[in-house]
């Protein structure tokens, strides 16, 4: 699925690997980036290949998914009720 441009801040924090769960409440297993109309970055698979390259001066190393606040991406997730609290939650 293509998810568009997300403008919450928090894809951008450093390197945690739980962003994901916090945002999503589901672990994105691999993503592409949208870089323009038709051109799609390769598949990053988190906590393997996807350390942004460029250093950002506040946020220091990012993942690559620090770009899902401006690009649009593809992922594929796997949800997960773990984390639920109880059938009345809804954030999960």
């Amino acid at each position: 699925m293509v998810y568009p441009s997300d403008d919450n801040p928090i894809w951008s924090q450093g390197l945690d690997m739980n962003l994901d769960m916090v945002q999503l409440c589901a672990d994105v297993v691999a993503y592409k980036l949208r870089w323009s109309t038709t051109l799609d970055s390769d598949w990053y698979v988190t906590g393997v290949n996807d350390i942004n390259p460029i250093l950002h001066p506040e946020y220091g190393l990012r993942r690559m998914w620090s770009y899902f606040q401006t690009h649009y991406h593809t992922c594929v997730i796997c949800k997960s009720n773990k984390y639920k609290i109880n059938s009345n939650d809804t954030k999960c």
